[in-house]
């Protein structure tokens, strides 16, 4: 049968066509084997019977393995009805059994008890040679045995005698016994293939869910990156017009509604920046950097943070004093602790207790966070570090975050090769491990890790493109008031017409990665560095958490912002842009 229909076949029909395909995949060596043996009983017999009827029986029995060759070809070009098949190999095995048992009925007939003797030898040979051959579909077998045990055992009863009777009798056993270990074969062998079948069904189907899971995936990746770029322009947007709100002197009342405003974009900022890390982690481009930390420095500054957030909920916390020196990235151990303190808080009902900790155990440092919150039942240990997975918030309340915090700790701690393990008894609370390596050299300190600039220097001519108008608004709008000279445009041809015409010397270029006519922001800086005939220092601003995309901003060389990013952040790069130019 051809694949594309066995593909549709019910499992019996295909378990039968396996059946007589593997009949049909013996039929060459089964064509050569019979031809042999008949030759050799034709030669050994050639003497006793007539030669007509030698020559006779030598092609009837024959025919059967010549159809079977000219059956196999015409399967494999064209698809034959499964009963029909089968009821042309029975035929043609009870053929090729009769041709077979004529000559132990009708040539003894012509010879003594040496050529009754020579035939009984060639039958019982055929008889359980075949066994293989034909077992795999057992009414062939049975089509060809019986016919041709039974012209011996017949030819045995017709002389009347205890001996050649007994020998009738031990033809019938023998019969029997073959027939029986056919059908041992056929059942075994019907196991095999349907064992075979049912596990290519089940890979089949599980290659099927595979890439349904795999095209879901992608799908939500997709639309994830989509909205996140949508959503972070309008509210990149959002944070320049606040901060240039702020600066015109708001009264009392117009500066509690702009704080309301900026707590929730700072919400909003929060939950796209969870996705902005997942998406990092996920496109594989954050390198760590480990470097030697002062872990009692991190401590301190996650006390800081901590603690008015633990007493508005009436919660102690209570974080050591340490002086150990581990080797780890400075930004990303403070981004897993953060979310591990965040999680604790989060979890932790009021008048509850929250620890962090260390302990040394086989050369390496454990750094324990322990709550006293709602605890993880043991069947949700794995569920907590997927995305998006948040116990008790069905609800999906925004102010519980969006499920990120964790998958983020976990994705960090892979690529710091940092052991996380977490214990947790529900009602009574949750600890969460993270094993760190120690280090035997001086520490980085803390302020050499923060690059500080003053607000107030140089400032300089910078080219801003954005195909957003109200982003370039905003961004033009705020940059212009910090006392740059700031040029604004929605596309690169826009740039480049202008500098065409006039005379202007830029300091810095501003752009969004992706620019209007499938134009990128790297692209852009390229094209005004060939007209300048030099390189401007450049800053790609982006919103896009594609993976793809993600890679060729980095890639471009340039420093690379997400959107959206607080005005404060951009100015402090400009300034140490410019500053560096001076350097």
């Amino acid at each position: 049968m051809a694949t594309s229909d066995t593909d549709i076949l019910s499992l019996s029909d295909r378990i039968l066509s396996e059946q007589l395909s593997l009949i049909s995949q013996q039929i060459k060596s089964i064509l050569v084997i019979v031809l042999v043996i008949s030759s050799l009983t034709t030669f050994t017999l050639w003497a006793i019977v007539p030669h007509k009827i030698l020559l006779t029986w030598l092609v009837l029995v024959n025919f059967p393995s010549v159809l079977r060759l000219i059956l196999f070809y015409v399967q494999r070009k064209h698809d034959i009805n499964l009963t029909l098949l089968s009821i042309i190999n029975i035929f043609l095995a009870a053929f090729s059994g009769t041709a077979w048992g004529a000559v132990g009925f009708f040539f003894p007939m012509y010879g003594d008890a040496t050529t009754l003797l020579f035939i009984t030898v060639v039958l019982f040979g055929v008889t359980s040679g075949s066994v293989p051959g034909l077992s795999s579909f057992v009414p062939c077998y049975f089509a060809f045995a019986i016919p041709v045990m039974s012209g011996l055992a017949f030819r045995y009863f017709s002389v009347n005698d205890e001996m050649n009777i007994s020998a009738g009798i031990f033809c019938i056993i023998f019969l029997f016994i073959n027939l029986a270990f056919s059908l041992v074969i056929q059942k075994s062998l019907l196991l095999s293939i349907r064992l075979r079948f049912e596990n290519s069904d089940l890979v089949k189907n599980l290659r099927l869910e595979k890439d349904k899971a795999i095209a879901a995936s992608h799908a939500k990746s997709t639309f994830l990156a989509a909205a996140s770029h949508d959503l972070r322009q309008p509210l990149h947007a959002m944070g320049f017009f606040i901060e240039s709100l702020k600066k015109n002197q708001p009264n009392e009342k117009q500066s509690q509604l702009l704080q309301k405003i900026e707590r929730t974009s700072d919400n909003l900022r929060g939950q796209l920046n969870a996705l902005l890390d997942i998406s990092k982690i996920d496109a594989g481009i954050i390198t760590p950097f480990v470097s030697p930390l002062a872990l009692g420095e991190i401590f301190n500054k996650l006390k800081n943070e901590f603690t008015p957030l633990a007493q508005e909920k009436n919660i102690t916390i209570n974080i050591l004093s340490v002086s150990w020196i581990i080797e780890s990235d400075p930004h990303m151990i403070d981004r897993i602790l953060n979310n591990l303190m965040s999680n604790a808080i989060r979890y932790t009902d009021n008048g509850g207790k929250i620890l962090l900790g260390c302990r040394k155990k086989n050369g390496a440092l454990k750094i324990e966070v322990h709550d006293t919150g709602i605890g993880i039942p043991n069947h949700l240990m794995n569920e907590i570090f997927t995305e998006y997975y948040q116990i008790n918030n069905p609800e999906r309340n925004q102010n519980k975050g969006l499920g990120l915090g964790l998958s983020i700790v976990k994705g960090m701690c892979d690529l710091l090769h940092h052991k996380i393990n977490v214990t947790s008894t529900v009602g009574k609370g949750t600890c969460f491990q993270i094993t760190v390596p120690l280090s035997n050299r001086f520490p980085i300190l803390a302020e050499k890790q923060d690059h500080k600039f003053d607000l107030d220097s140089q400032t300089g001519n910078i080219i801003l493109i954005d195909d957003e108008t109200d982003t370039l608004d905003a961004m033009s709008h705020l940059i212009g008031k910090w006392g740059h000279t700031v040029l604004p445009f929605e596309a690169e041809q826009d740039v480049l017409k202008f500098l065409n015409e006039n005379e202007f010397m830029p300091d810095i270029i501003i752009t969004d990665f992706r620019l209007r006519e499938m134009r990128t922001g790297a692209q852009a800086i390229d094209a005004i560095n060939n007209h300048y005939k030099k390189c401007i220092p450049a800053i790609i601003i982006t919103g896009d958490t594609a993976k793809d995309r993600m890679l060729q901003a980095r890639e471009s060389g340039h420093i690379l912002l997400h959107k959206p990013i607080m005005p404060a952040s951009l100015r402090t790069v400009i300034n140490s842009t410019l500053q560096k130019n001076l350097n």
